[in-house]
């Protein structure tokens, strides 16, 4: 799970409930109670903090914090509220990572589909 960025959370009504927000889930098919949802860094978009996501799309606010250059990829550390940042990863021979500016906010994006529950956690 190296790869993967992980919120503990619950489940409530078809949606996983973290820090007082509701992330979609692709079906709603995930058992109610205490959970973990885990996104993989190479699926996140990031967007202006004001762009509203697209159809199917999860949406989090997040303040970017600093990135690493890991020879084939950057990774970008943004601040959602977690206990640890959520990395966002480029690999640059797939996309061009775009100029982040540190402090700033921002709107981290991904396919609800994408997103990987783990319940009774």
């Amino acid at each position: 799970l190296n790869c993967y960025n992980l919120l503990p959370g619950r489940v409530e009504r078809g949606a996983f409930a973290v820090r007082g927000l509701r992330l979609a889930l692709a079906d709603g098919a995930a058992e109610e109670g205490p959970a973990s949802y885990g996104i993989r860094c190479d699926r996140i978009g990031v967007a202006a903090p004001d762009a509203p996501p697209g159809p199917g799309q999860v949406r989090l606010p997040a303040r970017f914090l600093a990135s690493e250059y890991s020879g084939a990829r950057t990774t970008g550390l943004f601040d959602v509220g977690a206990e640890r940042p959520f990395e966002v990863e480029y690999y640059l021979g797939h996309r061009r990572p775009p100029a982040f500016e540190r402090g700033r906010e921002y709107a981290l994006h991904w396919p609800a589909a994408s997103a990987i529950v783990f319940t009774g956690a």
